[in-house]
């Protein structure tokens, strides 16, 4: 090892040090945040392995709900639920209660991702459960400022 490499190195190691020093300083300045950038990630990738490692979708029935209405925008067949239908003779009120934004939504994803012929349970549905495991993430923030909101972060 030459002088010049000695020198190097030992400008690495010292810039890794400061480096680190800051790092350190902020997350004791901030243990607030770096908490919840640690719980966010956590988060996401708890989101992610389920997501992955599942087969079909576990999901409320407002996600049920919007798949089926999306599929329905999409490829023009589905299960309509009572919340969606124009009329609901048992119970009047109940009917066109839902916003076909979220459905809406759903739909643009399934005919992009079928225009380039992939298939729908291999490709798409786990593209869709990925974009809700990382919509799933950004509630955990959303939360926090909630909280913060209405606390006034007392």
């Amino acid at each position: 090892m030459s002088k010049g490499d000695k020198t190097a190195s030992a400008d690495f190691l010292e810039n890794l040090s400061s480096f680190d020093n800051k790092y350190l300083q902020w997350i004791e300045n901030n243990t607030h945040y770096f908490l919840i950038i640690i719980f966010t990630i956590i988060g996401f990738l708890y989101r992610l392995i389920l997501t992955l490692s599942v087969y079909g979708i576990l999901h409320p029935d407002e996600i049920y709900q919007a798949l089926e209405m999306g599929h329905k925008i999409a490829y023009g067949s589905a299960i309509i639920p009572p919340e969606f239908e124009k009329e609901n003779p048992l119970e009047p009120s109940y009917a066109s209660s839902r916003s076909w934004s979220f459905p809406l939504f759903f739909a643009i994803i399934m005919k992009s991702l079928s225009f380039f012929r992939l298939d729908y349970f291999t490709v798409i549905l786990p593209v869709i459960r990925i974009i809700l495991a990382i919509n799933a993430t950004f509630l955990i923030y959303s939360s926090r400022k909630l909280a913060w909101q209405i606390t006034k972060n007392q």
